[in-house]
């Protein structure tokens, strides 16, 4: 599990990270991700070169996942971590990293790790939950100037970039969950990778008032994703619109969004940032399922022209602790993979 030491370790290796983004924070994101994944490329045999590497209009750019797995016969293509050498794995942390800040890399490395947490039932001749079972996926030629993109995804992770002319133009479909939510037991008990964004969520609908609650809260949950779509079904806002917020809970609003923005880069956070409030912060709509309270199942929806985001706590974990298996997606209702920018 070498990957992930440079991750779960964070401690032992801090300044390292430190460093190498304080060394991308003087190009465009979009700079970094040609280079690493062009090192990337070049580090690998011409035999996983081949398994890596697939045509910008392929239909598998398409194919996004986050399911558990099987060895014998993967849902998944690319090259997983598991073939890599030392320094090819070097190289795919370099690629993550110039895809995400250092919280998006931390929590993606986090749930990557989270796999080592599985009951003795599940190692043998059940789905697949392993450290190194994530692959990484190059889409076209890295370059300034033409169309390429590159994912990295397994169970519970799918990142998706699309550039064109050296700028990253969509980051979606984008999907981060966890099993468990929070680590109850054991060395890492304690860990809640979606502390910010489950406890914003919270607030902000605790925030409420009972006029307000009774808009906001769904009778039922909401779909929940399976992969593999172009756009989402997103349908008609659900919930309260944020014109119908005082400027507090506004605020608690944009601060759940930054849970989700914070997790990229700073330029492409920003275009993000840009997007939303060009089509309007009061377009943007919020609606909340089933309990507040602590270990009990909820759901929120966060919707407006630009964006759809939902977090799902809901299932119980393999310990049969309820509520304590997250899923959270980002979508575009215009169109992921960058097809409403042509």
């Amino acid at each position: 599990m070498n990957i992930l030491r440079p991750f779960v370790a964070l401690g032992a290796v801090l300044l390292v990270v430190g460093v190498a983004y304080v060394g991308q924070a003087n190009e465009s994101s979009g700079a970094a991700m040609a280079r690493a994944a062009e090192k990337f490329l070049a580090s690998l045999s011409a035999e996983q070169r081949a398994r890596a590497t697939f045509a910008f209009d392929a239909e598998e750019r398409f194919n996004w996942q986050f399911m558990r797995d099987r060895a014998e016969k993967s849902r998944y293509k690319g090259l997983p971590v598991a073939d890599m050498k030392a320094e090819q794995k070097k190289a795919a942390i370099a690629l993550l990293k110039a895809g995400t800040s250092p919280a998006g890399n931390h929590l993606a490395a986090t749930i990557m790790s989270l796999e080592s947490l599985v009951p003795e039932g599940l190692k043998k001749g059940g789905p697949i939950r392993n450290p190194e079972w994530y692959f990484f996926a190059v889409f076209g030629k890295p370059s300034a100037t033409g169309d390429w993109g590159w994912r990295l995804q397994g169970h519970h992770l799918s990142l998706n970039f699309t550039l064109q002319g050296g700028k990253v133009i969509a980051t979606t479909p984008t999907f981060f969950g966890a099993e468990p939510a929070e680590v109850r037991s054991g060395p890492r008990k304690g860990v809640r990778p979606f502390a910010d964004a489950d406890d914003l969520g919270k607030k902000l609908f605790r925030s409420l008032d009972d006029g307000q609650r009774k808009v906001a809260l769904a009778e039922q949950s909401f779909p929940k994703y399976r992969g593999g779509d172009k756009k989402p079904a997103a349908g008609e806002p659900l919930g309260l619109p944020a014109a119908q917020m005082h400027e507090k809970q506004r605020q608690l609003l944009l601060d759940v969004l930054h849970a989700y923005t914070d997790r990229f880069p700073a330029d492409v956070a920003k275009a993000e940032w840009s997007a939303v409030t060009a089509a309007g912060i009061g377009k943007l709509h919020f609606a909340y399922t089933s309990s507040v309270e602590p270990g009990q199942p909820h759901a929120y929806r966060i919707q407006g022209p630009t964006l759809l985001i939902e977090f799902l706590n809901e299932q119980g974990d393999s310990d049969k602790n309820p509520a304590n298996h997250v899923h959270s997606v980002w979508r575009n209702p215009k169109g992921d993979f960058g097809l409403t920018a042509h």
